[in-house]
């Protein structure tokens, strides 16, 4: 299987156009998918191709789902990037949206921009502010950031960090103490360069939210300020019974080089709470600790599933001398079968681990959708599943076929 995955990869990276896919769509138009992948004849690259054919005609099918196979195709390579010139020629939300991701290397023209940022659909705002915010002028960043879609908002709020003034302080300001949706008044919190001198209020009064991610955005915003009064704020909410936003704020502090921060930090990492514990691995290179993989190494002895994967995927991500004791420590778990065993036979499924490979195997050839999907969504990069996510391509559900289809053109490019 590793000399046929080998094959597949190059093949994939050699292919200087696309092929001849007429055969495909038509067999993918009648809704053969089997014959489509009959014709492919186990041919790497037409098999990519079919992939992404199969994404491009559930985008032009399904519109409410036309920017997840978007972003799909934009993540892939050649074959996905045909696909989305071919899409880019059609007509509705999906041709709206294969343009803005074959553009976003460089800004549109001033008509095109106002036409994306104007239509009526929202996924095609919301694609165009999250490509082009840091490039938008202010003017229509002020407009932006009253669209009714939050997604917009949130990438208004992150175009205006870029600007100063009084003007974009008072709307920033605004924006974190007004809007409806959480994402947006986090968003706007952190802008502290741009909110001038209202910033420390402005974190200030974010740390009453009612939403758990505002007062951790005005904790990080509090922390990029670094004053005095800044660090007091930070110290006060650091203090009283751990939870997890003292474990933000000890993180903080700990980024600054704190003793105080540093040292409940630790405690954090130490406390009987498994979320607690979590909470301080997801925040450990922020609080800039020394030798974090060897913190969490140790975390793999965890007693509590949750903390041990937390551990693990950061670990998988770094290198291959740590890949030893993850594999152990997800085995133990898949072992003792605990809820969280699935996502950790998934995880050892990618890094290649025989056994792991072998019962995803059998999920994907047996389990019903929602297993599959699950599944497919965790192990996409998984080289060893290759031949999996072909046979799925002719499956019968669309949701099975969308995401082995993303799988393909994943592992074909890992």
């Amino acid at each position: 299987m590793k000399k046929t995955t080998a094959i597949m990869i190059c093949a994939i990276l050699c292919i200087g156009c696309a092929p001849n896919v007429s055969s495909l769509n038509r067999h993918l138009e009648k809704g053969a998918y089997d014959l489509a992948l009959e014709e492919a004849r186990n041919d790497p690259a037409m098999i990519a191709h079919l992939a992404a054919l199969i994404l491009e005609r559930e985008a032009t099918e399904h519109s409410d789902q036309a920017a997840v196979m978007v972003n799909y195709l934009a993540g892939s390579r050649k074959p996905g990037k045909y696909a989305l010139k071919r899409l880019a020629q059609s007509t509705g939300v999906a041709s709206r949206l294969a343009g803005i991701a074959l553009g976003r290397s460089s800004l549109p023209s001033d008509r095109e921009l106002d036409s994306y940022l104007s239509d009526s659909w929202s996924d095609v705002r919301v694609a165009a502010a999250r490509t082009w915010s840091r490039k938008i002028d202010r003017k229509r960043l002020e407009e932006m950031i009253l669209d009714p879609d939050p997604g917009v908002r949130v990438e208004a709020a992150a175009g205006l960090g870029r600007f100063e003034g009084e003007k974009t302080a008072g709307i920033l300001a605004q924006t974190a103490r007004l809007d409806p949706d959480p994402r947006v008044r986090a968003r706007a919190v952190t802008q502290v360069k741009s909110l001038g001198v209202d910033a420390l209020d402005v974190c200030r009064n974010a740390l009453s939210d009612d939403n758990m991610g505002v007062r951790n955005a005005a904790l990080r915003g509090l922390s990029d300020l670094g004053s005095d009064a800044a660090v007091e704020l930070i110290r006060d909410r650091m203090a009283g019974p751990m939870t997890e936003v003292t474990v933000v704020a000890a993180a903080e502090l700990a980024r600054l080089d704190h003793k105080d921060g540093k040292g409940r930090f630790r405690e954090a990492l130490k406390n009987r709470r498994p979320n607690i514990r979590a909470t301080a691995l997801v925040h450990l290179d922020r609080a800039r600790v020394e030798n974090p993989d060897k913190i969490r190494l140790g975390m793999l002895d965890d007693d509590d599933p949750s903390v041990v994967l937390t551990a693990a995927a950061a670990l998988l991500t770094g290198a291959d001398d740590s890949r030893g004791p993850v594999s152990r420590a997800l085995r133990r778990i898949v072992e003792e079968g605990s809820m969280q065993a699935p996502r950790a036979r998934d995880m050892l499924a990618v890094v290649g681990e025989p056994a792991a490979v072998a019962e995803v195997q059998e999920v994907l050839e047996q389990g019903d959708e929602e297993e599959i999907v699950t599944s497919l969504k965790r192990v996409a990069r998984g080289v060893m599943l290759y031949d999996n996510f072909v046979s799925l391509l002719k499956d019968d559900r669309a949701g099975v076929r969308i995401e082995a289809a993303r799988s393909v053109l994943l592992s074909s490019s890992t």
